[in-house]
């Protein structure tokens, strides 16, 4: 698919709605339960298949025209950040196919109703099961208003917390590498400062309290005292 355009639009408002299986139950915990396993899986890298209608639920092999590459938690309901390809876009700005049609894993309740928990893909259509469902928040070709500037600044701050995170996550792994080979250098400078090779025992005992202090298997720390005291040919 080429990169085509983007929209910010409401896949689901909060409420209660009819579906065949039964009532789904679409507020708060459902978005969040959809958001979450965006973020967990493959969604997250690869976006959620968006179709011309709902081929996939049939079985039947199509190629999507679109993906959905976020989904966030509004008042009003559930938020998709989605890209479509040029032709498809046409038919949304056209009003040809402007509403969507989430298909999605769906929890059974004790009441005998369901709630939504992981988006699958989601279908173009013009008679949507659910009123407002595909209602553009913001796109190229229009002016964001506030609540969808809020959104996609959340999205862009969440972005730009995980990369500080996997910085600090890189650092804290450098720094205990430097300390750890810090360590190492100083129990190394302490053992030549001895000016007797230690016996079998003694160099046993070295190994052991060099292991403990770096964090290296015994056999590590046993060749690394050895090698100080007899060189590298002792055998």
């Amino acid at each position: 698919m080429d990169r085509g355009k983007s929209a910010l639009q409401l896949l689901c408002p909060f409420g209660n709605w009819s579906h065949k299986k039964g009532m789904q139950i679409v507020d708060k915990t459902a978005a969040q339960k959809l958001r979450d396993s965006f973020m967990r899986g493959f969604d997250r890298i690869f976006g959620v298949p968006i179709y011309i209608g709902h081929p996939d639920d049939a079985g039947k092999p199509a190629k999507a025209v679109g993906r959905i590459e976020s989904i966030s938690v509004t008042d009003e309901g559930i938020a998709v950040c989605a890209r479509y390809s040029e032709s498809a876009y046409a038919k949304i700005t056209s009003g040809k196919l402007k509403w969507l049609s989430p298909r999605w894993r769906m929890q059974a309740l004790k009441n005998g109703a369901f709630r939504p928990v992981k988006l699958i893909s989601v279908g173009m259509t013009d008679n949507p099961n659910i009123p407002n469902s595909g209602a553009i928040l913001s796109s190229e070709n229009r002016r964001l208003d506030a609540g969808s500037k809020k959104i996609l600044e959340l999205q862009r701050l969440s972005s730009s917390a995980l990369k500080k995170a996997e910085r600090l996550e890189k650092s804290s792994a450098e720094i205990s590498e430097k300390s750890a080979r810090l360590n190492r250098d100083f129990l190394d400078s302490q053992i030549q400062k001895n000016a007797n090779p230690p016996d079998p025992c003694e160099l046993a005992s070295l190994a052991i309290a060099r292991s403990k202090k770096t964090g290296e298997p015994y056999i590590e720390s046993f060749c690394a005292v050895r090698r100080k005291y007899y060189g590298s040919n002792k055998k």
